[in-house]
This record gives structure tokens, C-alpha cells and sequence, in this order.
């Protein structure tokens, strides 16, 4: 019995820290586009998106931001898409911890040198493309898409990052663009009122390689992301609630977005 305890034990001490892009996971938010069975072939929204999550080991830091977006998107015979511009405010909390990480055979020690909530920002311009099959009473199977967001990201927890020593932290992201291309497909729904909608997407940093990266352990870690998003369209509004799924992060995102003009 005291073997296993002492294990237990040591186990609690060991601690790993990973600072990435506080937008990894969450650049991708969802556009509205009309059905094809609409009037309606092109639009134009504003829209706004609130993210809550962790990050790093054990999802530690809190992360929160809101994105506030304006974009067009089109209908076109069997094919449909969006483009827009986007900025984003949020709050990452490195949170505080000390202990040993196991490394080369021995420890080496780790500690948070300067937590605590640090501001960010981006901005951003994205676009997107499906291919589209009808089905059903004006439904839609948007049956593959690709997007792609170019991100630059400013504010504190980029100057803590370029602060942080490679010797206290597994990996740290050491660039201030990301480059996401996402693959989706989706399953909207005409109802008497809107849209239903269903859409899975696998999404990653495609611009970002080992050079961009720095730590002890500076490899390359998993940074595929799978999203899932219901959506719910009313006449002129669209709400959308999104998970996320990545190594060393988790968050959700809630959006509403509102169609211009007539």
C-alpha cells in the first residue's frame, strides 16, 4: 500500500505547461450563409461571439474573449460562400504552479514566472467555400466546406510568451499569426420559421511549424481541432452554440449573428 501511495504522491508534483495561440480553438467561428432554397442569394451580417474555456496542462488557464464580426456570404448554382472581417478582446489567466517535470532522466523544475490575467487581441479577415446538395422541402447537405482565418494576435499574453524562459515551459508558441484551414461538412434544415443547422469541422494551424515553437520539449504537439456546431436561424437572426476540442484546450462558444438589409 505504501508503494502506490508514494507514487500518488510524486505524480501531484509533476506539472507541464504549454502556451499556445490564445486563439487556437476558437478563430473559427461560424458564418451564417442562406439556404439555397431562400429568395435570398446574397447577404450581409454583423455578428458577435462570446468564448469561455481552458488551456495548457490540464486546461489550468482560463480563457475568455468576444469577437465581433462583419461578413458577406452568397448562394451561386451548387456552390456557396462566405467572406469578412473580424477583431477580438479577451482575458487569458495564467494561472500559478510550481513543481518538478521529469525530463533527460532527473527533473527539472518549472514554475509560472509571471501569472495572472494578461489582455489579448486580434484581428483577422476569413472566407470560405461549400459544395452544396439539396434535399427534402428547401433542406441542404453542405456536404464538404473549407475555410481558412489569417489571425494577428497583440497585447499581453503575447509580451508574456516572449518573456517566459525556455527552460520553465514544454512548449511555447513564439509567433503572433495563425493560419487555420478547416474542412466541415453540414446539415441544414428548413423549418417554418428559419434553419436548423448541424456542422462538424477538423480545423489547424497550417502556417505555423517547429521553428515556431521553443521550449525544453519545443516538438510539435497535436493541434487538429474538431468543432461541433448547432445552429438556429429565426428570420433575420442566427444563434450558434460551438464546442471545441484540442490537445490542451476545451471552450465554447456562443454567437448571434443578424442579417443587413431586406
Amino acid at each position: 500500500m505504501l508503494l502506490p501511495a508514494v507514487a500518488f504522491l510524486f505524480s501531484r508534483c509533476t506539472y507541464r505547461a504549454y502556451y499556445q495561440s490564445p486563439f487556437h480553438g476558437s478563430s473559427e467561428t461560424y458564418h451564417a450563409i442562406p439556404l439555397r432554397s431562400d429568395s435570398l442569394k446574397s447577404a450581409t451580417y454583423v455578428s458577435g461571439v462570446f468564448t469561455g474555456g481552458g488551456a495548457n496542462h490540464n486546461l489550468r488557464d482560463n480563457v475568455f474573449s468576444f469577437t465581433g464580426s462583419v461578413y458577406r456570404s452568397h448562394n451561386f448554382g451548387d456552390f456557396q460562400g462566405f467572406y469578412g472581417l473580424s477583431g477580438s478582446l479577451g482575458s487569458y489567466d495564467v494561472a500559478e504552479y510550481s513543481g518538478y517535470e521529469p525530463y533527460g532522466g532527473g527533473t527539472t523544475t518549472l514554475y509560472t514566472p509571471d501569472p495572472g490575467n494578461k489582455f489579448f487581441g486580434g484581428y483577422s479577415g476569413s472566407g470560405g467555400i461549400n459544395f452544396v446538395l439539396p434535399f427534402g422541402r428547401g433542406s441542404e447537405w453542405r456536404v464538404i466546406g473549407t475555410s481558412f482565418t489569417l489571425q494577428k494576435e497583440f497585447g499581453d499574453y503575447q509580451r508574456f510568451r516572449k518573456s517566459v524562459p525556455d527552460s520553465l515551459a514544454n512548449s511555447i508558441f513564439n509567433n503572433n499569426l495563425i493560419g487555420v484551414l478547416g474542412v466541415s461538412t453540414e446539415f441544414a434544415f428548413r423549418t417554418r420559421h428559419g434553419m436548423i443547422g448541424y456542422k462538424l469541422m477538423l480545423s489547424q494551424d497550417v502556417i505555423n511549424g517547429n521553428s515556431h515553437y521553443r521550449g525544453y520539449d519545443s516538438a510539435q504537439y497535436g493541434r487538429v481541432i474538431f468543432q461541433q456546431t448547432l445552429s438556429f436561424r429565426r428570420d433575420r437572426v442566427t444563434g450558434s452554440v460551438q464546442f471545441n476540442v484540442g490537445d490542451r484546450l476545451f471552450n465554447a462558444q456562443l454567437g448571434v449573428g443578424y442579417r443587413l438589409g431586406r
